[in-house]
């Protein structure tokens, strides 16, 4: 009688999975943003832009809406396609909840009193 193994994430996986929960849902939505821009300047589509960087064009939508982050393979090259640094794509600059821009998660600015 042959067992059958169960499949187990694989560490890559499961490190993927734990990066998309650490990231707070306002930076993820700044990552998709950036991407968005970065997409519609170049005039390009969802699909166009998945063609280039080898995934589904759903894949895209669901960055630049924010769901989900790309890993690290697929931001390299969405970063040479669309001609961007990685770390203005990783939104690295957007803290506590307020975005280069002054604006909060929300969209507001924060000059308000």
């Amino acid at each position: 009688m042959t067992l059958i193994q169960p499949l187990l994430p694989s560490p890559f996986d499961m490190a993927a999975s734990k990066n998309q929960t650490d990231i707070s849902e306002g930076r993820r939505r700044e990552i998709g943003r950036r991407l968005f821009e970065a997409r519609e300047d170049l005039a390009l589509t969802q699909a166009q832009l998945a063609n280039r960087v080898g995934c589904f064009h759903s894949t895209i939508s669901r960055y630049e809406t924010g769901e989900r982050i790309p890993n690290e393979r697929l931001l390299r090259r969405l970063a040479e396609v669309l001609d961007k640094p990685i770390p203005y794509l990783r939104a690295s600059d957007y803290t506590n909840g307020r975005n280069p821009e002054g604006r909060d998660d929300a969209g507001e600015s924060s000059d308000r009193q």
